[in-house]
């Protein structure tokens, strides 16, 4: 199949930034280095990007320093049976670029030469739950959350606790909890009259119990691994990719982060101990890896949540901290994260997710 094509090229030059949002527009994972004169020079996935920034390398940095100079390829005349087994062989390989005289021509999907979708061609379904803390008041919303509950926020008519269902049930993901609060009979009220096609248990809080407390309750219901995501918060991302690093890298937490860009709005004076000028710095930029509000748990962390308290997850974090257990990191980019805990942040939520529909 011969596709548009720029939506998977970048010149060597660009930056890994602007590598990872052409990555995010064209939704497969990845994106084709060319020099100048169109040949192909590398390949950068999504895999690189999340190693690039563990690195601590630089977003602004050219994608050429990056990317994956040794990769798989066939050339033009190809034929399906060569294509089956550098697939078969190499199991690890998503992306097959096709080159003609060393210029990049075509891209052939693993998941389009066996016929299953990039969401199956793992194991499926994924044998976890998801808890869906939905207790809060979600008063930086006020006054939409004086009426409803954070969680059935409408975006493009649909409450916001359905666009996280739906970003997990691709997956094989049909068992959530949902811990409540605040409003808690108006959001049993919607499950009960619309939720049909899922399984779903609701951790009534008597009093806010905070972003982790409430997982108290599903100690000895869970026997295994298990998303905990915010009722605010979407990830657009490979659950199954995340799942398989946090049990392979054997932690106890991992961090879904997102990559997020801030600039200064001033310019910044370094100086020295006896206040003379060093340096001025115009706006500066700083790239920071921050907490989305999804993670991954180990039924073995819920042993460090307090019954019946107030508690954050970042309370958890500091005492997992001190108790040196692992705890991992996950990171995707800053476009495959959505944050609707704010009025500002829900006008750009509304637009993006808008755009996705209208896809």
């Amino acid at each position: 199949m011969i596709r548009e094509m720029k939506k998977f090229v970048v010149l060597r030059d660009t930056s890994l930034r602007e590598a990872v949002r052409k990555m995010d527009l064209n939704g497969k994972g990845v994106v084709i280095i060319v020099d100048y004169q169109g040949k192909m020079k590398g390949i950068l996935t999504d895999g690189d990007f999340r190693r690039a920034v563990l690195k601590g390398i630089d977003l602004d940095t050219p994608v050429y320093k990056v990317m994956t100079k040794k990769f798989k390829y066939v050339d033009k005349s190809h034929s399906m049976r060569q294509v089956k087994n550098i697939f078969i062989k190499n199991p690890i390989i998503k992306h097959l670029p096709v080159l003609d005289d060393g210029f990049f021509i075509d891209l052939i999907l693993r998941e389009e030469v066996f016929g299953i979708s990039g969401i199956e061609k793992k194991k499926s379904p994924l044998n976890i739950d998801v808890v869906i803390m939905a207790g809060g008041e979600g008063k930086r919303l006020d006054p939409f959350t004086k009426i409803l509950p954070k969680a059935l926020i409408p975006i493009e008519n649909k409450p916001m606790i359905d666009y996280i269902i739906d970003y997990f049930l691709p997956w094989g993901i049909n068992k959530f909890f949902i811990s409540v609060n605040y409003k808690a009979s108006i959001i049993k009220f919607y499950f009960k009259d619309s939720k049909k096609n899922i399984k779903y248990e609701f951790l009534e809080e008597k009093k806010p119990l905070g972003t982790a407390g409430g997982l108290k309750f599903i100690e000895g219901k869970v026997n295994n691994d298990f998303f905990v995501t915010n009722c605010d918060v979407i990830v657009k991302a490979d659950y199954s990719s995340i799942l398989e690093y946090h049990r392979e890298s054997e932690n106890l937490l991992t961090i879904i982060g997102s990559t997020k860009n801030f600039t200064i709005p001033y310019g910044v004076c370094r100086v020295d101990e006896e206040g003379k000028l060093l340096n001025f710095e115009e706006k500066p930029k700083f790239d920071f890896i921050v907490n989305t509000g999804v993670y991954i748990l180990s039924p073995d962390a819920l042993k460090y949540i307090p019954k019946n308290k107030f508690f954050d997850m970042t309370d958890l974090v500091k005492i997992l901290l001190k108790e040196s257990r692992k705890i991992g990191i996950y990171p995707v980019s800053e476009n495959s994260w959505i944050d609707v805990g704010e009025w500002e942040k829900y006008q750009d939520a509304y637009n993006i997710l808008r755009d996705r529909i209208r896809e």
